[in-house]
């Protein structure tokens, strides 16, 4: 919308209409951004922002659990600065990404809006579980479950220790050396129906990393709120989408890691094999995406090699929306007012409105005529997050 003018107070868009027409208080601070694209704060809606940066799965075992949080403080930071004014924070260990949470909503780092979901449950067994206990720190966590009652547990004690929403891996996963199939769905019905039961309950989202149209279909029947993932999914599992109002994030950055020499560098042929195979699935049932009107977040599942991008990289994932066959404003959406709904934050983020929180960036450019410009950290001049500027560059 040309010659507009936002109004916002404390952390709110109080105003916003055509230039000339809406009245400027006295004595405000007017920040003149002609010529540029002012855009809601894209929202990360997968990302691992405590996470390893090592492709080597066995890094986190030369760290201490304390380390998490402060690498976290870190990318937090970089997520900021790229535009990303919002984030969901996926699994991670010893709940670090809700300390890292906390600490971000005390001002003591700066950093995105966070949702964090503390451990991602998972049946005992289960694709983490490919070294022997005593060895890998991540076994047998909180998470772990067997039967429904253990996953009705599970869910009380993550929102104890608090998290914001649930996460299921009920199948295997792209990147990871364990042998589960991303076929296999390895949770039985009265399990998730007893974890979705719990979380809604609790008034909190549900959500399940998982890849087939069996899988979406058990969660669908659970009244899940969403997947992850979701890569091998096909023409029916996107018709049980729609037809249940769930949204899917696709992480197209995770798969986009195997590619190329970095990929064939970092991981075992076998490993960049399973990734390109999930690119490849993916990329040729996104016209399907696009054309049935599946509701798509955007997640970049970083942070390092593995993990999609590091953090402050995760606007490849629109890129890659475009080049699977999205409108740039769609891809934009997605990364928008789709995620602010996978964080249950549709009434407060993810468009520009009067009585919105003032999450928004300023941009160089125009993104719906080269989507690439959103990677340019250069082109990000203004980030604001509630009302509040953490970077202006008018240069």
């Amino acid at each position: 919308m040309p010659d507009t003018t936002i109004i916002t107070d404390g952390e709110t868009i109080t105003n916003i209409g055509p230039t000339g027409k809406i009245p400027v208080p006295p004595g405000a601070q007017v920040i003149d951004v002609a010529r540029k694209t002012v855009m809601p704060g894209l929202i990360d809606g997968h990302i691992h922002i405590v996470g390893e940066f090592a492709p080597d799965p066995m890094d986190p075992l030369t760290r201490l659990p304390s380390y998490a949080p402060l690498r976290g403080a870190a990318a937090a930071r970089k997520l900021l600065d790229a535009g990303f004014t919002s984030c969901r924070a996926m699994n991670d260990a010893n709940y670090a990404s809700i300390a890292l949470k906390h600490a971000i909503d005390h001002g003591l780092v700066p950093g995105p809006r966070m949702l964090a979901v503390g451990y991602n449950l998972k049946v005992v067994g289960n694709v983490r579980e490919w070294v022997p206990p005593d060895i890998y720190r991540h076994t047998l966590t909180p998470g772990n479950i067997t039967g429904p009652w253990e996953a009705r547990k599970a869910v009380r004690m993550n929102l104890l220790n608090g998290a914001d929403f649930i996460e299921l891996q009920i199948a295997g996963a792209v990147g990871s050396n364990s042998p589960t199939p991303l076929e296999r769905t390895e949770w039985t019905q009265e399990e998730l129906d007893a974890a979705a039961d719990e979380a809604h309950r609790r008034g909190v989202i549900i959500c399940a990393d998982c890849y087939v149209d069996e899988s979406v279909e058990m969660c669908a029947r659970a009244e899940f709120d969403g997947i992850e993932h979701g890569c091998l999914i096909t023409e029916r599992g996107l018709e049980i989408l729609v037809k249940h109002n769930m949204y899917i994030c696709p992480t197209l950055c995770a798969y986009y890691a195997y590619l190329g020499p970095e990929g064939e560098k970092n991981y075992p042929p076998w490993r960049v094999l399973k990734g390109r195979r999930m690119r490849d699935a993916i990329s040729k049932m996104w016209p399907k995406y696009v054309e049935m009107g599946v509701m798509v977040v955007g997640g970049s599942d970083g942070s390092g090699p593995g993990r999609g991008r590091r953090p402050g990289e995760g606007a490849l994932e629109l890129q890659l929306m475009v080049d699977y066959g999205m409108t740039p404003m769609q891809a934009i959406v997605a990364s928008t007012k789709n995620g602010a709904y996978a964080i249950k934050m549709q009434d407060r983020l993810g468009t520009l409105e009067a009585g919105k929180l003032a999450d928004l960036i300023v941009v160089d450019g125009d993104p719906l005529a080269d989507i690439k410009i959103l990677q340019d950290r250069k082109k990000i001049q203004l980030v604001m997050k509630g009302g509040e500027i953490f970077r202006w560059d008018p240069s």
